[in-house]
């Protein structure tokens, strides 16, 4: 008899690896499933991946009926609104300068589990630290400075960098420039005491 085994507490990343160890799904579908969608299919609700549209079954009125009535002290919620509220609160909040941090933040949203995302937003980790881990483990795959990088690698490199405590990757500022005299005014006075 086969052990069922818990995964609730596997990343993202294991859960792909689960699925497609078992013959479950393959290729893009695994790569850009969500980790719900991961869930179901391993426990058999599922039988196919396909896109989830959680966001999308609720319309503006019923939430905006549902919302009134809260504050109201008066809410009966339907399971479609309960599920968008849940994922609207499961939201990381993170700072992002440019497409490539956005696209990451995306991914993130839409697949990391309730405990990372509690671990990223109570943590001091960043974008740019990220985009940095990144960068250095595609330098290290690098062939006479030339890479090519699947996204589904990016984004696993992503959810390593989060989640993994003792990664060192966050940009270190830049040291302000030096003159050879140690500041700028007396540079400039030797200049001028060599002119003349």
């Amino acid at each position: 008899m086969e052990a069922t085994l818990d995964y609730t507490e596997m990343g993202v990343i294991d859960l792909r690896k689960e699925v497609r160890a078992r013959g479950l799904a393959k290729g893009g579908a695994v790569a850009s499933a969500r980790r719900d969608a991961l869930l179901d299919l391993l426990d058999g609700k599922i039988t196919t991946l396909g896109q989830q549209q959680l966001p999308n079954q609720v319309s503006g009125d019923q939430l905006a009926k549902v919302l009134a009535s809260i504050d109201q002290g008066r809410a009966t919620v339907p399971a479609e609104v309960s599920k968008v509220i849940k994922f609207a609160k499961k939201r990381i909040k993170l700072a992002v300068d440019g497409t490539e941090q956005q696209r990451i933040l995306d991914y993130l949203n839409e697949n990391a589990s309730d405990v990372l995302v509690e671990k990223i937003n109570t943590g001091s980790r960043t974008l740019a630290g990220c985009m940095a881990y990144v960068t250095g483990e595609a330098k290290k795959q690098a062939k006479d400075g030339c890479a090519c990088i699947d996204d589904a690698t990016v984004f696993g490199w992503a959810v390593h960098y989060f989640e993994e405590a003792d990664l060192d990757c966050e940009p270190k500022p830049k040291p302000a420039p030096k003159t050879a005299g140690g500041t700028k005014k007396k540079a400039l006075a030797k200049k001028k005491a060599v002119r003349k």
